[in-house]
């Protein structure tokens, strides 16, 4: 199970474009025209897609270790998960907000 939650955040990594970001981001798309033209979508992107590919290493790396422990309690993993994703939220904050010029 750690190695599939691994392969879906790798693939998430993988998909996501500047081009698919506009339908894939939350919120995105229900922004007015205007609202998405102060969005930094670039660097919203590639935040996303390094967070991505951190969350694999992170989940592999825990699940190896709970392997060489002889555990099989996914709970531990659904933790880890569960405080990555916080930080991932936590981190976009500051790309999502709009940049109003004066």
């Amino acid at each position: 199970m750690v190695f599939l939650i691994s392969a879906i955040y790798f693939f998430l990594g993988f998909v996501l474009t500047e081009n698919n970001a506009k339908y894939l981001l939350a919120g995105y798309n229900t922004m007015g025209e205007e609202d998405q033209k102060k969005f930094n979508i670039k660097k919203m992107v590639s935040f996303l897609k390094k967070s991505f590919w951190l969350l694999g290493v992170v989940t592999i790396l825990v699940g190896i270790v709970l392997i060489l422990l002889n555990k099989t309690d996914s709970d531990i993993v659904g933790v880890i998960t569960f405080i990555s994703v916080l930080w991932v939220v936590y981190s976009a904050v500051e790309i999502r907000k709009p940049k109003y010029k004066n």
